[in-house]
């Protein structure tokens, strides 16, 4: 029982894969401090505003949120 605890809790992924999903909830996270700070301002100007902010293009970050499901295109 110890051992499939513990098989249970080891995080497999690489460094490299936790560095992007450490950066994924940062961009996320930064996305609904935005929403909640600027609830008027264009979904584009955010995208544009945290790509700037982590080296990405607007693109990028609007694929990560959309994949977070934190934003629909031409949706609510």
């Amino acid at each position: 029982l110890t051992i499939i605890k513990s098989i249970m809790t080891t995080d497999l992924r690489t460094e490299k894969e936790k560095e992007r999903a450490r950066m994924h909830k940062a961009i996320g996270d930064e996305y609904n401090r935005l929403c909640a700070l600027q609830p008027d301002t264009s979904a584009n100007r955010k995208f544009s505003t945290i790509a700037k902010n982590h080296g990405m293009t607007l693109m990028g970050v609007r694929n990560i949120i959309i994949r977070l499901g934190l934003y629909t295109p031409g949706g609510c």
